[in-house]
């Protein structure tokens, strides 16, 4: 449909290849904090509405990632198009949502109390943050420290200092687990490629977005394919005496 789009507003391959990739990037937040409310058992709609705020995915870079994509994709609409009412719809829909944006952080305060302010207020509404908030959900990732293709993953995320993340040896947990595993205090469990998206998450908004992009639903499916493909298929993480270059269970930059 995007290329249908393109083709008879004649816009040059290049150009057109442009902004396919330019919606792709505006709706990825979007997409993402979908996700975040389908896993909390609900929708952004106030009538069917989660029992626990969102504090992971693009909400622990701003308060409105929905919106900025929205608000986002009619601004990328109005200059392929050249057409002046979508530049005003644009206008429109932020002015809106600024509105909107008012009445909903008092609806989740008074639903949600402490649990939401504490990440809601130091955030801008739409402007992303380059580090996440401390506030958000924690996690722990667990990563086979013996592994070779493994470990690098593991060195990434020391390297920018990860926030909210905990990293441990994948020999330490309960269960011998076959791929990287990322558990989140609010429950959400990832394995293999989301978890190491997931993981992303906690460096800063560049790497965010491609862990976003990695753990996009049904996409991750094909991005896991060409992992395993490339060697980083499962395998048990039990050995006979777990590597001693990372103290099991490091706290990084709570």
């Amino acid at each position: 449909m995007p290329g249908i789009l393109l083709q008879r507003l004649r816009i040059p391959p290049i150009w057109a290849g442009l902004a396919v990739g330019a919606v792709g990037v505006a709706s990825l937040p979007s997409v993402i904090a979908l996700a975040e409310f389908r896993l909390a058992e609900g929708t952004p709609w106030p009538f069917d509405s989660t029992n626990r705020p969102i504090r992971a995915g693009p909400y622990r870079y701003l308060r409105s990632p929905m919106q900025l994509s929205g608000v986002l994709l009619l601004v990328i609409m109005a200059v392929l198009t050249r057409q002046a009412v979508v530049a005003a719809a644009a206008l429109i829909t932020l002015s809106y949502n600024r509105l909107f944006s008012t009445y909903e952080y008092t609806s989740l305060e008074e639903r949600f109390g402490q649990s939401w302010t504490m990440l809601a207020d130091p955030q801008r509404r739409w402007t992303p943050s380059w580090r996440p908030s401390p506030n958000g959900e924690q996690a722990r990732v667990w990563i086979d420290l013996s592994c070779d293709q493994c470990r690098p993953v593991a060195d990434l995320l020391l390297a920018f200092h990860p926030v909210g993340l905990t990293i441990s040896d994948a020999a330490a947990h309960p269960d011998t687990l076959v791929r990287i595993r990322y558990e989140r205090d609010d429950g959400v469990c990832f394995d293999g490629v989301r978890a190491a998206g997931a993981s992303l998450e906690h460096l800063h908004f560049g790497w965010a977005m491609l862990g976003w992009l990695l753990r996009t639903p049904v996409v991750w499916r094909f991005w896991q394919l060409i992992g395993d493909a490339s060697g980083l298929g499962p395998r048990p993480s039990r050995s006979d005496s777990p590597p001693d270059r990372l103290p099991l269970g490091k706290q990084v930059d709570r």
